[in-house]
């Protein structure tokens, strides 16, 4: 996303994970310049689960069931270990 505001807003409500950005993004087909994007990514276990405890009731039926198939398929694997 392109709004700083936004994404940062984002990530306090949230309350896990963590804000990247700002990144360059290539030239359009015209050659003009794009604005830059920031990223928001949650990686660690605990987190994956606190940001779904909140998305889940807001998902809708399709995107609800993609979400319980990561979370099954993240029960069943090791976690990682350093």
């Amino acid at each position: 996303m392109s709004d700083e505001d936004t994404v940062r807003k984002f990530a306090t409500i949230i309350g896990v994970g963590r804000l990247y950005g700002p990144y360059e993004r290539p030239l359009t087909a015209k050659g003009t310049k794009r604005k830059p994007i920031f990223l928001w990514k949650v990686t660690d276990q605990e987190g994956v689960l606190a940001f779904l405890s909140i998305m889940l009731p807001h998902l809708s039926v399709r995107r609800l069931a993609r979400a319980l198939e990561c979370l099954a398929d993240m029960i069943v694997q090791k976690p990682y270990i350093q």
